[in-house]
Formats: structure tokens, C-alpha cells, sequence
């Protein structure tokens, strides 16, 4: 399960996941292919106030245009409050091996009572996604895809998430994104745009690897650096001495 997290509060912009898979045997091989995105579509403060309220005004479509793909959009509150549109599709040379793509966006349905990614009934053999959407309490984006391998051969699904302020611009934005070039031109724009800003700071490749290193685990919880629970709750207590 590939998992990503989406918040957007206006503006056009493109997050891409690339899976390469590569046959080494000697018969062909099936493989599905999963994607899952937990979706907000606004700020990502009120998200962390109020997170179940927040994703209550979310609605989703599928629509075939392009090949198919997943939209969201959230239900304005007022008349004065952005809009946010979002899309979800996949982009392949290899065509579907299966019934066709699946999708989902229920987090219930896909995760099932109880249930966490770790264990999702999505993702028990033979499992399907349910196909549907609509107006769901807790909003996901999930696609999935079976390719056919040949011995010996490799292909590459490309998963991409896009949004931008406006459905009109969110379908310019599509046309972009569904062949496989689409892969090869974000990756060589990324890696320019990341050589400009470097070169501007006046910091090193081996300093920015360092520098990520170092903000993940301040901008992200990571349980790897949380202090001992009797640590914490002898901080929290009144202090001796």
C-alpha cells in the first residue's frame, strides 16, 4: 500500500509515485497494484483541530475521461471559501490484466471494522475494491491495477495526485499526466528545480541529505525518538528541588 497524505488549500500542484516492478523468473507473472491517499482538501491546521468534522465535506467521482480516474472536491461552507479539487489515476504503458482498474474512496471500506493498513481487507487475497463513491464521512483516493509480466520483461505505473483550485483546471492539468513520459519530464523538472534552490543557499547535495535527515523528525512524529513514557511523566510532574 502506497500511502500519502493530501491537504490543499488552494494553488495547482502534482505528487507522483513511481513503482517499477521487474520479472527475474522464467513464466509471466500477475501483480496488482494498490495506491491509498487519506484526503482533506484544506488547511492543514484545521485538519489537526477538528480532523473527522474537517473531512466531512468531501465528495468524490469517478469519471472515465483521460482512462479513468478518481476526483474530490470539498463542499464549500461559505460563499467567500476556495475552492479545492483534487485527482487521482494512474498511468501505465501496460493495459489493465484484470476486469479493469478498481477503486475506492471509503476509508471504512477499505480499511474494514477495526482494522488498520497494517491489516486492511483491501488488501486480503482475492479482495476487491467496492467501486464506489459519493459523499463519505472519511474520504480516500485508492486505485488499483493488475499488470502482466513477461519473464524476463519490467513495467512501470506511475500514480499520480493532482489538484488545483478549480475542476476546469484540474482537467487541463490531466492531459499532462497520463503517458509515460509524463514520469521522465517531472523527474528531470524536480531535479533542476532542486539544483536552482540549492545553488541559491550555497548548500552542498551531501549537506541537503543531511539537512532532510534532520527536519523529518521535527516536522513528523517519529516513535523512534520519543522519550520513555516514565521520562515524560516525570517531566510533566511538579519538579523537586
Amino acid at each position: 500500500v502506497v500511502t500519502l497524505s493530501v491537504a490543499v488549500a488552494g494553488g495547482c500542484d502534482a505528487e507522483l509515485r513511481c513503482v517499477t516492478i521487474a520479472n527475474d523468473g522464467d513464466r509471466v507473472r500477475e501483480i496488482e497494484l494498490t495506491s491509498y491517499a487519506e484526503l482533506v482538501l484544506g488547511p492543514a491546521a484545521a485538519d489537526a483541530a477538528h480532523p473527522a468534522f474537517s473531512k466531512m465535506f468531501v465528495q468524490t467521482e469517478w469519471t472515465r475521461q483521460g482512462g479513468g480516474m478518481l476526483l474530490a472536491t470539498r463542499r464549500r461552507r461559505a460563499p467567500d471559501e476556495p475552492e479545492a479539487w483534487a485527482a487521482h489515476l494512474l498511468a501505465a504503458d501496460v493495459p489493465d490484466a484484470g476486469a479493469g482498474d478498481e477503486f475506492e474512496t471509503d476509508r471504512a471500506r477499505f480499511l474494514g471494522r477495526g482494522r488498520t493498513l497494517r491489516d486492511a481487507r483491501a488488501m486480503e487475497p482475492g479482495a476487491r475494491l467496492s467501486n464506489t463513491t459519493g459523499s463519505v464521512l472519511d474520504p480516500v483516493f485508492s486505485l488499483r491495477r493488475r499488470v502482466r509480466i513477461a519473464p524476463g520483461g519490467s513495467e512501470r505505473v506511475a500514480f499520480w495526485t493532482v489538484v488545483a483550485p478549480s475542476r476546469a483546471e484540474l482537467l487541463d492539468l490531466i492531459d499532462k499526466h497520463h503517458d509515460r513520459s509524463a514520469f521522465d519530464r517531472a523527474k528531470t523538472l524536480a531535479w533542476t528545480q532542486a539544483q536552482v534552490q540549492l545553488r541559491h543557499l550555497d548548500v552542498e547535495a551531501e549537506e541537503a541529505a543531511q539537512f532532510q535527515r534532520l527536519t523529518a523528525p521535527i516536522l513528523y512524529a517519529d516513535p523512534r525518538f520519543r522519550a520513555p513514557s516514565d521520562a515524560i511523566l516525570r517531566g510533566a510532574g511538579p519538579q523537586s528541588g
